[in-house]
């Protein structure tokens, strides 16, 4: 499901992560997880919603969890919440909220929480209390050789810094009132400044890149495929 979004949702008050406790039995002390019984039927019922295997990538999570409304509120206080200015910062912590989800999780929607590379949270009140999920695949479908070892080489952000001093130049050397002389000093100023961030690195991935620019990603991968193929 690479780039594709699947929705759970569970209703009723979401519930924290509670810490495990201890009971005696006779001369031994025994841990018990209180939520047991809990998070079982929480199980099933994101067991009855999810399709298909645990997910094994990386992945982007964004969870809600409406609380219920307080009992305190007063129409006044619930207008105030529905434009946002009261706004749930009261126990539970969304920490703990998170924990016992993603542990419910676990074995259904992906083999590992650790697989969780982003994590959005957010809670608010709510008439409708309830958790809503939205889990995202975000690995990359496909990188070819080539193109894998000059990214290996070239930082995104020296990349990003390269872009920021071609824009620069443009907007300078753009200017109405600029002359040709300007427009000369600029684009060496620009030149020296990309050599500095990345002349290095140029020279690495110029040795090779075989003419990678002039392939268009559809004959990349057919070359990667063929690639494959023989190996």
């Amino acid at each position: 499901m690479k780039g594709e979004k699947k929705t759970l949702a569970i209703s009723g008050n979401p519930r924290p992560q509670q810490r495990a406790r201890a009971r005696r039995a006779g001369p031994r002390i025994i841990m018990y997880d209180p939520q047991s019984a809990e998070k079982k039927a929480e199980k099933k019922l994101i067991r009855s919603q999810w399709e298909g295997n645990p997910l094994h990538g990386p992945l982007k999570v964004t969870i809600t969890f409406f609380m219920k409304m307080p009992s305190w509120a007063t129409k006044k206080d619930t207008c105030l919440i529905g434009w946002g200015v009261n706004q749930h910062v009261g126990k539970p912590d969304l920490d703990n909220l998170a924990k016992k989800i993603l542990d419910e999780c676990t074995g259904i929607v992906w083999d590992d929480d650790r697989q969780v590379v982003e994590l959005n949270l957010k809670k608010e009140y709510s008439h409708n209390p309830r958790l809503e999920m939205e889990v995202s695949d975000v690995s990359v479908d496909f990188l070819d050789d080539t193109g894998a070892e000059i990214l290996g080489i070239l930082s995104e952000e020296k990349f990003l810094n390269m872009i920021d001093v071609i824009k620069d130049y443009a907007l300078s050397s753009q200017r109405p009132s600029i002359n040709r002389s300007e427009q000369l000093y600029c684009a060496a100023k620009a030149v020296s400044h990309l050599a500095e961030i990345c002349g290095t690195e140029m020279v690495k991935i110029k040795k090779i890149s075989r003419k990678y620019h002039k392939k268009t990603f559809e004959e990349v991968l057919s070359d990667q495929l063929a690639i494959k193929e023989q190996q």
